[in-house]
């Protein structure tokens, strides 16, 4: 899928400096921040709310630009339609450009309250430890996934239900513990696609220390996204059609759980199952937005 994006987007230095930052993938922190306030009852002030998905959207943004600044080799091998793999922009323009992005995150984060700030930055030191060495957790097996799902799940959960003015309860809390972990499982697909770079360079993601046995945590992740949506159903939303919905998108997953297990070594199959995870993944936590609404 982000191949077929960067052509689109194109060689410009402002494509090049959007393209950097992934905005497509930060679609969803921002979406878990307007659905964690509806959980709670909602009492946030448009302006408020769409200042608040900003800059949830910019510090990830910032997060993805300096992923790929320290994985500029490996992405030659894993990426190389990647804006710097292709030149489009050198390490130095992308240092400065994810500098802005953090930057506008902290002060947009500021405009919405002190608390928020909190979790921005928060967000933003995860996405440290990830890249950065000498932390790297993106080179530690689950840990990676761990922050990773922590810094676009759990946290925008929780900032919008707090900022909706209340703390969440027990059932919200257990939902958005759910939802973490169906992300966190599902998410250690993504690796399949990148083992011949990472192998490499000597990176340790997930696959690469437990190969295919990690099938089973996927697979654990669609069950429990499955379980999750079926108990927001009976408990919050009791809708046939999102239910129905709901049943559609997940399958989706399941039949991108079986693309890996039977090719698990083929690198277009696992760069496609993942496009199409992230796809499903992303129409899931729409259905949920409008039920919620409605």
């Amino acid at each position: 899928m982000e191949r077929e994006i960067a052509g689109l987007i194109g060689n410009s230095k402002i494509g090049a400096a959007i393209s950097l930052g992934r905005p497509w993938n930060a679609m969803l922190p921002a979406l878990f921040l307007i659905i964690g306030s509806l959980f709670s009852g909602t009492s946030l002030h448009l302006s408020q709310l769409l200042v608040a998905c900003a800059s949830l959207v910019l510090v990830y943004m910032g997060g993805a630009a300096v992923n790929d600044i320290y994985d500029f080799k490996i992405d030659k091998l894993n990426m190389p339609y990647r804006p710097l793999q292709k030149e489009n922009i050198s390490i130095a323009e992308a240092k400065i450009i994810a500098g802005f992005y953090y930057t506008a995150s902290m002060i947009s984060s500021l405009m919405v309250s002190p608390a928020f700030f909190l979790a921005i930055f928060s967000i933003l030191l995860i996405s440290i430890i990830y890249s950065v060495p000498p932390f790297s957790f993106k080179n530690r097996s689950l840990k990676g996934n761990a922050v990773l799902s922590i810094g676009s799940v759990a946290i925008p959960l929780l900032s919008g239900a707090i900022l909706s003015g209340r703390v969440p309860g027990a059932t919200e809390l257990g939902i958005f513990s759910l939802l973490t972990l169906s992300f966190f499982f599902i998410n250690t697909s993504k690796d399949f696609k990148d083992v011949t770079g990472d192998k490499a360079f000597g990176k340790r993601t997930a696959v690469i220390a437990y190969g295919s046995a990690i099938l089973l945590l996927v697979f654990a992740g669609d069950v429990l996204f499955l379980t999750t949506y079926i108990l927001i159903y009976v408990l919050y939303v009791n809708s046939l059609l999102f239910l129905l919905a709901s049943l559609v998108f997940v399958s989706l997953l399941f039949t991108q759980f079986y693309a890996l297990y039977t090719h698990p070594n083929n690198q277009k199959t696992a760069e496609k199952a993942w496009g199409y995870e992230r796809i499903a993944m992303l129409l899931l936590t729409v259905v949920l937005l409008i039920s919620l609404l409605l």
